[in-house]
């Protein structure tokens, strides 16, 4: 099953998180990141209001890191860092428009396991924990 996203469900999603951070007590016009990790690609959307004011695409996905970085199983050392080292340059094509002063939220299947354990929220001490390990 694919997690590929239309513009027009993203749309629908980042609509959805703006109403959740209002109903939480976000301020309206606070920034909002949304992320959306798909097979083939992330999808990143910002803006303050319910319409997303910026849309940037990288093509890097869960599926297509697998299959061009992760040659066996468990991948080796060598191999993730790779990955790591593209995924980052590919990241910093975003600026520091992507983060700065936002709310970051995503609604991937791919990173619920990591809000089982975080609950709704997460540092990002906890992040960079996690991405040490």
């Amino acid at each position: 099953m694919s997690t590929e996203r239309r513009r027009e469900e993203l749309a629908s999603d980042f609509a959805a998180l703006a109403r959740k951070a209002a109903a939480g007590g976000l301020q309206a016009s606070t920034p909002k990141t949304l992320l959306h990790i798909g097979d083939e690609r992330l999808v990143v959307l910002s803006g303050p209001g319910e319409q997303a004011a910026t849309e940037q695409r990288l093509d890097i996905g869960v599926l297509q890191i697998a299959r061009d970085y992760f040659h066996h199983d468990p991948p080796t050392a060598r191999e993730i860092e790779r990955a790591i080292d593209v995924i980052e340059d590919e990241i910093m094509r975003l600026g520091p428009r992507a983060g700065a002063g936002t709310t970051l939220w995503s609604m991937s299947d791919t990173l619920q396991a990591w809000s089982a354990v975080s609950g709704a929220t997460m540092a990002i001490e906890t992040v960079e924990q996690w991405f040490q390990r």
